[in-house]
This record gives C-alpha cells, structure tokens and sequence, in this order.
C-alpha cells in the first residue's frame, strides 16, 4: 500500500472516529471501514457516474457496528 493510499485512509478513519464520539479501541473498525469506503468510492469514480452512490440510492457501507 502507497503513502498516498495509507493516509487517505488514515484521514478517513479519523474522521470515522471522531463522528463516532471518539471511542477508545475501535481503531482497526475504523481503519477498515475507511478502506472499505475509499474502495467504494473509487469503484464508483470508475463506472464514470453510471452508478448512484450507495449512500444516495438509500444504502450504507458500514459494517453495522455503529
């Protein structure tokens, strides 16, 4: 994994924690569903917007762990 690609991960799963309320040991939930949700979105980018955001399309990508 590229430099770029680990801290566009680590940004996100930041941002996951502290929507979550900053909980203590949850940081490898957080570093996964970041990866998961970066994946998504690069899928999405990638069908060129023939594909509606899963959010939008009234879906969630996380894991049920919130």
């Amino acid at each position: 994994m590229g430099p770029e690609i680990e801290e566009r991960i680590r940004t996100r799963a930041y941002t996951i924690w502290e929507k979550e309320g900053r909980p203590h040991g949850k940081h490898l939930d957080h570093w996964e569903r970041a990866k998961r949700l970066l994946a998504a979105e690069e899928l999405l980018a990638g069908a060129g917007g023939l594909v509606k955001h899963p959010e939008t399309a009234g879906y969630t990508l996380d894991d049920g762990n919130e």
